[in-house]
Order: structure tokens, then sequence, then C-alpha cells
């Protein structure tokens, strides 16, 4: 019965999912989380600053690593801070701040943190965006149209009880949508790729100048700097047919 239960679990978020890509509206809800127990909060609170959620990758071996951009406040300090938790994790900073460019820091936990938005995935929702500001989380989330938004935040208010709505509205969008592109490459990429590139892109290695190397990419995720090399080209393939060839 669990595993038929999972199965039904599965095939529901399937058809959502699918209904989030074709659908030519969609539906955005601004959520607060007040919650200053909330690691990143703390760190909002302690250091007066925002750290806003750009990037995360959940990695083979069951962790995940966040890339999170720090304004108003010494990436050092705030990475030493973080580092300094009783959580199993390890925080290095990936860019310094310069001119309009915020600095940007690497979150790695050894396991996936569960996190109240988790439970987007069971409707075919996404978190867009993530802010930490004055020990408060503020959430912006994209569901399909047929989705009822009332079910989800009751879902999310399950394990996270002082969840307010901000907002809801709805967007138009075409149907040939960054999300729809986004996963027409990754279904593509193999995890082992997908995470690499990710996290290669999140450190900077496409900006220019470069703010990381192969090299420290590859200590990063304790590999070769050649296996770095040949899941970031491969990756890039990918993406280049998919430009090129799907044009």
């Amino acid at each position: 019965m669990a595993d038929l239960g999972r199965l039904i679990a599965l095939s529901i978020q399937r058809v959502h999912s699918q209904q989030a890509l074709s659908a030519e509206t969609a539906v955005t809800l601004a959520l607060r989380l007040p919650d200053p127990n909330l690691l990143l909060s703390k760190a909002s609170t302690e250091f007066d600053c925002e750290l806003a959620l750009e990037q995360w990758v959940s990695t083979n071996d069951g962790g995940a690593i966040y890339y999170l951009t720090i304004h108003d406040a010494d990436p050092k300090r705030v990475s030493a801070f973080l580092q300094d938790t009783p959580l199993d994790c390890d925080c290095t900073v990936v860019r310094e701040a310069d001119d309009d460019v915020p600095a940007r820091i690497e979150l790695r936990f050894t396991e996936q943190p569960n996190l109240p938005t988790d439970i987007l995935r069971n409707y075919g929702g996404s978190m867009t965006t993530a802010q930490f500001v004055d020990g408060d989380v503020f959430l912006d989330i994209e569901l399909p149209p047929a989705v009822d938004v009332r079910t989800v935040v009751d879902a999310i208010r399950e394990v996270a009880p002082n969840v307010e709505l901000m907002s809801k509205q709805s967007v138009n969008r075409p149907i040939t949508s960054g999300p729809g592109f986004q996963n027409h490459i990754t279904d593509q990429l193999t995890p082992k790729q997908e995470t690499t590139l990710r996290a290669a892109y999140a450190r900077g290695y496409y900006a220019w100048p470069r703010d990381t190397t192969v090299d420290e990419l590859s200590e990063a995720f304790d590999i070769s700097a050649p296996t770095v090399h040949y899941r970031l080209r491969k990756a890039q393939q990918t993406i280049v047919n998919a430009v090129v060839d799907d044009a």
C-alpha cells in the first residue's frame, strides 16, 4: 500500500509538472515566513544584512549546495558565522563584493535540509526566489493555474505554521517558457553534469574575468580537473545543440 501511495503521488506530481510547463498562465505567490531560528535568518539578524538564494544544487550523495549573495555585510564574517553552527555544513566565499556586484558564498550541506517549500514538488510548483532579511524569509513561488492555492498554503502551514500569504497574482507567459526550455535541456544531462554545470555557473566560472577555476571546482567536488573539464564540455555541448539544432 505504501508503494502504491508513492506511485499515485508521483503520477499526480508529473501531471501538475506537465500542466506547469504547457500552461500559458501561472499563479505566483509571495510568502513571508517569520522564523528567526532558521540558520540564514539568524545570519541576516546577526549582521543586519540581506541574503538572497540564487542557485541550489542537489548532490549525488544526498547533500545540497546553496549559492547566496550577501548585501551590506562582510562575506567572510557571514561565512564564519554559518560555519560555526551545530549543522553539518561547510561555507566558502566564492566571490568578493565588487562595485555593484554583491559577494557570493557557497553553503554545502552533507544532508539535504528539509524546507517548507519542498512540498511544492507535489503540486508541480517551484520556488523562484528566497530572501532572508531581519530574521524573516520572503519566498516567491510559482504554481500551475489549475492548482488550488489554499490547499498549497495549508500544506506549507503544516510544516511552517507562521507562514503568511502576502500576495497572489496570475501572470501570462508563452508556452515556450523558460522553465520548459530548461527542462528540455536538463532532461538530456546526467545528474553529475548538471551538478557540475550549476556549481560552475554559481561560482562564476563563466564570468569575465572568471571568479573561479577548474582546479577550485575539482577541489570542491573532490574529483580530478580533467573530470570537471569533461562534465562541463559535455553539458555545454548539450546546451549548444539545444540552441542551434533545435532553433
